[in-house]
């Protein structure tokens, strides 16, 4: 008789999914959240349903970067430290790449903002996907080293996640980093416009620090409160 398996996550890792998602978890009961399951797919909030279509996608990119994270790695003190730097460098990793501009700075539009921004975790946890666990590890390397010329180099090979790291490393903190997007009013990312953003504003790089925190960002429910009162 084969052994069932079951995946074995901590409440912060667990609500980081959430947020990342565009769940309010300030509603959330954590006594209700199970962190033993036999199925990655029992975690996924009945929430989702009441969130953009794009947040669906992130929540499959994301319950894959689970799946690796709860198998990939050995039964041991080393494999469980080398669990937790691959988890350390993936949010470095989206802290760095979501460090743009996303909206004018006089411009008040939260629910754009909030597809803007499901559309950069989108393209950066599809690559992530791609990337050997080593990949990773090496690119939050480049990120933590400053080296922007490291993850230069590696656009040829993972364009649009090197393209927002290296974008948000410049040392133009007031880039125009918006006009990536197809037009004022759109999530939606061209990458020809990306490429002139890169090409006019990323000439320069400087020592970048690397948020010590976990992923966070405004929940759905708050962008349309907020929309809302505007």
């Amino acid at each position: 008789m084969a052994i069932k398996h079951y995946y074995q996550l901590s409440y912060p890792t667990i609500l980081m999914y959430y947020n990342l998602l565009g769940v309010d978890t300030k509603t959330l009961d954590i006594n209700q959240i199970e962190t033993e399951v036999s199925d990655l797919e029992y975690l996924v909030p009945c929430a989702l349903e009441l969130l953009p279509q794009s947040s669906q996608k992130i929540n499959q990119e994301w319950l894959e970067i689970l799946e690796k994270m709860c198998t990939y790695f050995e039964y041991s003190s080393e494999g469980e430290a080398l669990q937790q730097f691959y988890m350390k460098s993936i949010i470095g990793i989206l802290n760095t790449a979501t460090s743009l501009n996303l909206m004018e700075e006089e411009r008040v539009d939260y629910i754009l903002h909030f597809e803007r921004l499901n559309e950069i975790l989108s393209y950066v946890l599809a690559q992530i996907n791609c990337m050997e666990v080593r990949e990773v590890y090496e690119l939050f390397g480049a990120i933590q080293n400053s080296d922007s010329k490291k993850i230069y180099e590696a656009i040829k090979v993972y364009p649009a996640i090197c393209l927002f790291c290296y974008l948000a490393m410049s040392d133009n903190e007031n880039s125009e980093d918006y006009r990536m997007f197809e037009n004022e009013n759109s999530s939606k990312i061209n990458m020809n416009n990306l490429w002139e953003v890169i090409l006019k504003n990323a000439h320069k790089n400087k020592e970048f620090k690397v948020l010590k925190r976990d992923f966070v960002r405004l929940s759905f429910k708050d962008a349309k409160a907020l929309s809302i009162q505007k």
